[in-house]
C-alpha cells in the first residue's frame, strides 16, 4: 500500500512508523520501487492506479532517515515479483471467459468488458516485463526505530 501513500505524505508516514514501533523495534516496508525518479506513467495513473507513485530507494531511504529510522536490511525481490506476475497472467488467461462475464455483469457493456480485458492484459504483461527487464523493483526494507546492535549480523537465521 505504500505506493498509494503519496510522496508528500512520506514524512508523516515514517514518523507514524517511528511512534508505533518500540525503541529499537523492527519494521518491514514491502513496496514496489523504481530505479528512475520519474512521474507515474499517465496510462497507469488514469486506468490502473490513480494517485499511485512508485518511489526510488533513495527517496524512501532519505524519508526514513529523516524520521529517525535506520536500515537493517534491504532486499530486491524484483525477479520474484516478475515471476509472480507471469503466474497472474497465466491465471487471468486461463479464466478470461469467466472474468469477462463478471465484468459484463458489472458494467452491463460488452465493449467496456473487452476494453477492461485489454487493459489488464497490457498492465499485467508490461508490469512483468518491467520487473524482469527494466526499472521496476520490489523492495523489502527491514528497518529499526533507532540503532539496535543486537540484530543478527547475517541472513543465516532466515535459512535455518
Amino acid at each position: 500500500m505504500f505506493e498509494h501513500v503519496g510522496k508528500k505524505n512520506y514524512p508523516e508516514f515514517f514518523k507514524a512508523a517511528g511512534r508505533l514501533l518500540k525503541p529499537k523495534g523492527t519494521g518491514v516496508l514491502h513496496t514496489i520501487g523504481t530505479v528512475f525518479d520519474k512521474p507515474t506513467d499517465p496510462w497507469i495513473e488514469k486506468y490502473i492506479f490513480p494517485g499511485g507513485f512508485i518511489p526510488t530507494l533513495e527517496l524512501v531511504a532519505g524519508s526514513m532517515s529523516r524520521a529517525g529510522l535506520g536500515f537493517y536490511d534491504i532486499e530486491d525481490l524484483r525477479v520474484h515479483y516478475g515471476m509472480t506476475l507471469n503466474v497472474w497472467i497465466s491465471n487471468f488467461e486461463a479464466d478470461a471467459a469467466n472474468i469477462k462475464k463478471i465484468v459484463i455483469g458489472r458494467l452491463r457493456d460488452e465493449k467496456g468488458a473487452d476494453r477492461f480485458m485489454r487493459m489488464w492484459r497490457l498492465y499485467l504483461n508490461s508490469s512483468a516485463a518491467s520487473f524482469l527487464g527494466a526499472g521496476n523493483r520490489l523492495y523489502q526494507i527491514v528497518f529499526t526505530n533507532g540503532p539496535d546492535n543486537g540484530l543478527p549480523l547475517t541472513r543465516d537465521y532466515i535459512y535455518r
